[in-house]
């Protein structure tokens, strides 16, 4: 019978409700915030994560909850080493997971791209209804977050367990052009180069961007702009500044985005 992996349990959940956490300069990290839930499961390592404008030390067992429009760190900085972490996206069309190793703030999904981690409806449906109902809960604190949603992660976490070892099949279909085109909406197209996308999925830049124009039916930057436009007319809708929406997408500068914007007739008189 084959070796059963196993997570660490959950320990500590860290929300937009947790006590502030430590201080931290403006340029220590990279910031970001988006319309769709995520969960950060820490599985190996110490590492110092940024949320609710402060800084938390996160160990195994760790678990964020990033709810819509939180500011959160994005991506990994050269000092995270030797980290593996489990992510966990909620969004219209489903929830999924994928698994990163980090070596020196460079991270690779490790979890298969060709059969990725799914979850059923059933479980994004007690996802949703717990943090939901935490959310809307009178007494706010790191206790309540527990009794509300310690139970769901774990069974998350047994889940991800399952799959891994095959001891249960995820019922996925999806393509690698899929996981490329859920990527990029968890990222809002930052950093989203042909060539980052090749190194993690493990295929060559040619042949994903063959495999997502046959699939899709438009180019993988074409479809990067896409992203960006609908985050765009939702963050000018919230009066975010142009500095921040360029940061946030990848723009070296407000004026690189301003003319990237220029492009698009529907962002005009937003």
């Amino acid at each position: 019978m084959k070796e059963f992996v196993n997570f660490p349990p959950v320990k500590n959940i860290f929300s937009r409700f947790s006590p502030s956490g430590e201080a931290y300069s403006s340029n220590e990290f990279l910031a970001s915030y988006h319309s769709q839930r995520e969960l950060l499961f820490v599985l190996r390592g110490t590492f110092r994560y940024m949320m609710n404008d402060s800084v938390y030390t996160m160990t195994p067992g760790s678990v964020a909850l990033i709810s819509p429009g939180q500011n959160h760190a994005c991506g990994y900085r050269e000092i995270d080493n030797d980290l593996l972490h489990l992510w966990v996206f909620i969004h219209d069309k489903g929830m999924h997971g994928i698994i990163a190793k980090v070596f020196h703030g460079v991270h690779a999904n490790i979890s298969t791209v060709k059969k990725p981690i799914m979850f059923s409806h059933e479980m994004k449906q007690l996802i949703l209804k717990r943090w939901t109902a935490f959310e809307e809960f009178d007494k706010k604190d790191d206790l309540t977050v527990k009794q509300f949603m310690q139970i769901p992660l774990e069974l998350i976490l047994n889940e991800v367990q399952l799959q891994l070892n095959n001891f249960v099949s995820s019922d996925s279909n999806h393509s690698v052009s899929w996981f490329i085109q859920s990527y990029i909406r968890n990222c809002n197209g930052r950093f989203c180069t042909l060539e980052k996308l090749a190194e993690i999925t493990g295929y060559s830049p040619s042949h994903i961007s063959h495999s997502f124009q046959k699939e899709y039916g438009m180019s993988i930057g074409d479809f990067i702009d896409e992203v960006r436009v609908e985050y765009v007319s939702h963050a000018l809708s919230r009066n975010i500044k142009h500095k921040i929406i360029a940061e946030e997408l990848g723009f070296s500068s407000a004026k690189a985005f301003w003319n990237w914007k220029q492009k698009f007739p529907e962002l005009q008189k937003k």
